[in-house]
């Protein structure tokens, strides 16, 4: 290895501590019993790569060489 070549190590993380995205609570006012619950989680958005709301955990490491 020279000064003129190196290398890059790359890690990223989403969503590291694997934290739930609470979807909206029950809006139904005529039901006192579930009114302001919250029941499920957000789903992950179809189409999207990574680190979209109800994604889990994810880690991606990289290694690139510059010559």
């Amino acid at each position: 290895m020279t000064e003129s070549k190196r290398f890059e190590f790359r890690a990223e993380f989403f969503n590291a501590f694997n934290h739930p995205n609470f979807a909206n609570p029950n809006s139904d006012i005529t039901n006192p019993g579930s009114f302001g619950k919250v029941y499920n989680t957000i789903n992950p958005i179809l189409g999207l790569g990574s680190g979209g709301p109800g994604d889990s955990r994810q880690i991606q490491f990289g290694l690139k060489f510059y010559f």
